[in-house]
């Protein structure tokens, strides 16, 4: 009887060390998320100088991505820009919702590591539709592309009702 006693000691052992990483695994994704995803409520002013101060780093720079509500496309081919020294470690990106009628609206900074992006998707998907999905596809660009031309504006958007979404490596 000892030995039965042994085996169902190191059973729930076995479980109760699997709930505790599961546990683990769920806590550092909330951390991981609640760090690099921030979402505040702000006026139409702060937003557009939130927007002027990340477009600022980019003076004259054309956004590698074009988009209206329906088609995207590429103002330069990826590989015929120059190799960059720098090497961006960041994806970023900064988006403010449709403007509901109201003084003030969402915006929502994210961040993400290339470590990230490399290790997630070898091709980037900006979501806003199936349709600009799959013409994000049909560019062809990989986060190791975005690391080799360095940091550059990827994105300048903006549509009809107020949404607007810049993305940038740095």
């Amino acid at each position: 009887m000892p030995k039965a006693r042994t085996w169902l000691w190191i059973i729930v052992g076995f479980f109760a060390f699997c709930i505790v990483c599961v546990v683990g695994v769920i806590g550092a994704g909330y951390l991981f998320i609640k760090s690099h995803i921030d979402q505040t409520t702000v006026t139409s002013a702060v937003a557009s100088d939130e927007f002027n101060r990340a477009l600022a780093r980019f003076k004259d720079q054309t956004p590698l991505i074009r988009t209206d509500d329906s088609h995207v496309d590429i103002s330069t081919r990826v590989d015929s820009l120059p190799t960059s020294a720098v090497k961006p470690t960041n994806l970023y990106v900064l988006a403010l919702e449709q403007d509901r009628g109201t003084n003030e609206r969402p915006l929502v900074r994210v961040s993400l590591p290339f470590w990230l992006l490399k290790l997630a998707r070898r091709k980037m998907q900006l979501g806003g539709g199936a349709d600009i999905d799959n013409d994000l596809e049909r560019l062809n660009i990989t986060a190791d592309d975005l690391e080799r031309i360095g940091p550059k504006l990827l994105l300048n958007y903006t549509r009809n009702d107020g949404t607007r979404v810049i993305v940038w490596t740095e």
